[in-house]
C-alpha cells in the first residue's frame, strides 16, 4: 500500500502551490529555490537543468506582458523511497492581458505535471518537474 503521511503530503502540497503562486504573482525569480541544486524543469518550450538555467528562464517569465493563474488539482503521490516521492498534478492555466480593456481570463492550457520530489534538510524540493500538454494550448 502506498501510504504518504500527512506531514509529507502537506509539505509537497505547499511546494506545488508555491510554484504556481510565485509565477502568478510576480515572484518567478524565486522559483529556482524550489528545486534541488541539479533539479530539472521540462516543458514543451524548453528543458532546463540546474538552478542557473531555471533562473534564466524565470527571469524572462517575470517580464511577461500577460497575467496568469495556475489552477492545480488532482495531486497524486507515490512513495519511491524514504526521501523521494513521485507525483502528478493537473494544471488548468488561465491567461489575460491588462492592456486590453476587453480582456478576460480564459483557460488556455491543460497540462499534467510529472514531478519527483526530494526531501532535503530544508524540506521538500523538486528534483524534477515535467509539464506535458494534455490538450493543445489555445492561443
Amino acid at each position: 500500500m502506498n501510504v504518504i503521511d500527512a506531514e509529507t503530503r502537506t509539505g509537497i502540497h505547499a511546494l506545488v502551490t508555491e510554484f504556481s503562486y510565485l509565477i502568478d504573482h510576480g515572484g518567478a525569480e524565486r522559483i529556482p529555490a524550489l528545486f534541488t541544486e541539479n533539479g530539472a524543469f521540462e516543458s514543451p518550450l524548453a528543458t532546463l537543468k540546474g538552478r542557473d538555467a531555471i533562473a534564466a528562464a524565470m527571469a524572462q517569465r517575470a517580464n511577461a506582458a500577460h497575467n496568469t493563474r495556475h489552477a492545480i488539482t488532482n495531486l497524486r503521490l507515490q512513495r519511491e523511497s524514504a526521501d523521494r516521492i513521485l507525483g502528478t498534478a493537473l494544471l488548468t492555466m488561465y491567461r489575460w492581458t491588462n492592456s486590453d480593456t476587453n480582456s478576460q481570463p480564459l483557460p488556455i492550457a491543460l497540462v499534467e505535471y510529472e514531478d519527483i520530489y526530494q526531501q532535503t534538510t530544508g524540506g521538500w524540493l523538486f528534483a524534477s518537474r515535467k509539464a506535458q500538454q494534455v490538450l493543445p494550448t489555445i492561443k
